[in-house]
């Protein structure tokens, strides 16, 4: 595998083979790469919109699998030498006032496995139709030490993932170590959304790892502030910072639900997918001051549980959030070992058909409903 190199100062017309010879634009060195090869980008902003390089005839595209490192100030020769926090590598989509087709800043497609890398890069100004800031569709990338803020889009303002790698070998996206902060989506998802397609029921359901980001201040017009589940979907969603987030259309119309966290085995539209489940493990997140109608920390609806959607959410710590801590209907959840304290609401049972699976352990502690 070989090095290629970018810098704002490099041209494209460079063969990329050093620091002297970089190339100027990110995804000049995407469309110069070959399997397994990285490319190393300087500190800097590159105004532009990548996606990952694919070969073969039109309609049955590979992705050719690169890993993309951010973060270094133009002279290393060892990758363990950049600081992505000190050298900021921005990829600028230019932002926009409505999403557009085109407006995502990253896009990752074709089957890319995890040696498809996002690491180390200040993600920002996309206006994706569908995400605004990184849209991965049919494939299963790390995206890891990034900072992705103030992007626009229709599903997913931050992150959308759409399916995974469904060919041999299987394999899932990891989501990891991120900022994720002031995304908007104006459809659902502000921050991070995972949609299982309904044209892959037949296997197992999506499943990436959502570990140990920071969701902050992510505002989604109708469902889903902070990370949105839905369809044929099991991810990990573990460890976690999630705060401030908000599922609503303004501040005085709080209609949309799931402020933290939003699952259902329905489509982004509500319309049910036959067939499809959603069971997500929700562990040892830290859930906070988010807002929402019901489940300004948590909600749960319709994950099909005679299918075996049965979400899990233990080991959290869910305060402060507006719209009940937890809430879930048409569903059977384990709900277990939680703090769940001086939220507007604690736990509510939306219906009268979706008592818990389990219900035990949790430490439930001023929380207050306030009747006008």
């Amino acid at each position: 595998a070989a090095v290629i190199f970018v810098k704002t100062a490099g041209n494209d017309g460079n063969p990329g083979t050093s620091w002297v010879s970089a190339k100027q634009t990110v995804q000049a060195a995407i469309n110069a790469a070959n399997q397994g090869d990285e490319i190393w980008v300087a500190a800097g902003t590159y105004n532009e919109h990548i996606k990952n390089k694919t070969a073969g005839p039109s309609g049955s595209e590979v992705a050719v699998d690169t890993a993309l490192y951010g973060g270094f100030a133009g002279t290393e020769t060892l990758r363990d030498q950049r600081n992505w926090a000190t050298n900021l590598t921005i990829i600028n989509g230019g932002g926009g006032t409505s999403p557009t087709t085109d407006g995502s800043v990253i896009i990752i497609d074709s089957g890319a496995t995890e040696a498809t890398r996002i690491d180390g890069f200040v993600i920002t100004g996309g206006h994706g139709f569908t995400a605004g800031g990184i849209y991965v569709t049919g494939s299963a990338p790390v995206i890891i030490n990034n900072t992705i803020r103030q992007n626009l889009g229709g599903v997913g303002g931050g992150i959308l993932l759409y399916n995974y790698k469904i060919t041999p070998p299987v394999v899932h996206p990891l989501i990891s170590n991120n900022v994720i902060m002031y995304n908007y989506g104006s459809e659902v998802g502000g921050g991070i959304v995972l949609v299982g397609s309904e044209h892959i029921v037949s296997y197992d359901p999506a499943a990436p790892v959502i570990t140990r980001n920071y969701i902050s201040r992510n505002i989604s017009a109708f469902h889903a502030g902070g990370i949105g589940i839905f369809g044929h979907a099991a991810p990990e969603v573990m460890n976690n910072v999630i705060v401030g987030n908000v599922a609503a259309y303004d501040e005085a119309t709080f209609m949309g639900n799931g402020g933290g966290i939003y699952a259902t085995s329905r489509d982004v539209d509500d319309a049910p997918i036959e067939y499809a489940v959603c069971s997500p493990v929700i562990v040892s997140n830290t859930i906070s001051a988010n807002g929402a109608n019901f489940g300004g920390g948590i909600h749960l609806w319709d994950t099909d549980v005679d299918h075996g959607g049965i979400p899990m959410v233990m080991n959290n710590t869910l305060v402060g959030n507006n719209g009940t801590a937890i809430s879930w209907m048409t569903t059977y959840p384990v709900i277990q070992n939680n703090l769940v304290a001086y939220n507007s609401r604690g736990l509510e049972q939306g219906d009268n058909l979706s008592p818990p699976t389990i219900l035990r352990n949790n430490c439930v502690y001023g929380n207050e409903l306030w009747e006008a």
